[in-house]
């Protein structure tokens, strides 16, 4: 329509000069506009969209459309490209950022335990202890931490994210002892932080708080900021700040109620 009111009154230089600033127009408008389509129909708008350049010249048409659509399929496969390679999960780490007294690591599939240093990775697999007296600090890939206190053990169970960031899922299993839990807030539905034990499972989306577990399985989880959800076989309890919850083995969790000590 544009072609047919305004070319027919352009010298042919000019409508050469022209049409090459439409179509120039036309594939800035596919980079901002396409990205917010599905690869399909990215293509039909494409197409839809050159149809409506409507040229008068067929000499015109062959001369610039293959360049035009060209540049289209690169747009669509490079948005295909794009797409793919930030939506690939990737196996990410935890680094030991602090060590105190006696601190070990057992890698995965291993029976030795062997001695925790700063700078050490941990991943999928790998336990962490600490004896009495002792404490270690765990930093986590998106900047969250975990800190063992004394006579702590916990396994790693995933650590993984999106290229993108997103889609982050972390997920410990805590066997004994005391761990505080500084978490960074999960922007997405896909993501999730969550600590296992035998009683219970906390999930978290952004908070801190302190999750004890006794020797006969009794866990402890006290908010000092945010919720965190604990869930056991049976039920679900939410635990909001300045409050904490008890569960035991086989049991449901207790309701929250005000927390004796917020830990800090």
């Amino acid at each position: 329509a544009w072609a047919r009111a305004i070319m027919v009154r352009l010298s042919p230089r000019a409508r050469v000069a022209r049409l090459v600033e439409r179509y120039r127009g036309f594939i800035a408008w596919a980079r901002v506009v396409m990205v917010r389509l599905s690869p399909a129909a990215r293509v039909a708008r494409l197409v839809e969209g050159i149809r409506q350049l409507g040229v008068q010249s067929r000499s015109l048409v062959l001369r610039f459309a293959p360049a035009a659509m060209l540049a289209c399929v690169l747009l669509c496969s490079g948005g295909i490209i794009f797409q793919g390679w930030s939506g690939a999960r990737v196996v990410r780490a935890a680094t030991v950022a602090y060590v105190a007294g006696e601190v070990q690591v057992q890698p995965a599939g291993g029976d030795e335990w062997v001695a925790a240093e700063v700078g050490m990775q941990v991943s999928a697999g790998d336990a962490v202890r600490t004896e009495s007296a002792s404490l270690a600090l765990l930093t986590l890939f998106d900047g969250s931490t975990t800190a063992l206190e004394a006579e702590t053990e916990i396994e790693v169970v995933h650590l993984s994210s999106l290229r993108s960031e997103r889609g982050k899922v972390i997920v410990f299993r805590q066997r004994l002892g005391q761990t505080y839990n500084s978490v960074r807030p999960l922007v997405d539905s896909n993501s999730r932080f969550e600590i296992q034990t035998r009683a219970a499972v906390a999930e978290v989306r952004g908070t801190e708080f302190t999750l004890g577990v006794e020797p006969d399985g009794t866990i402890q989880v006290v908010v000092a900021e945010g919720r965190v959800d604990v869930k056991s076989d049976s039920a679900l309890v939410r635990v909001k700040a300045g409050y904490e919850t008890v569960v035991r083995p086989a049991r449901a969790p207790e309701p929250q109620r005000p927390a004796v000590v917020i830990p800090s």
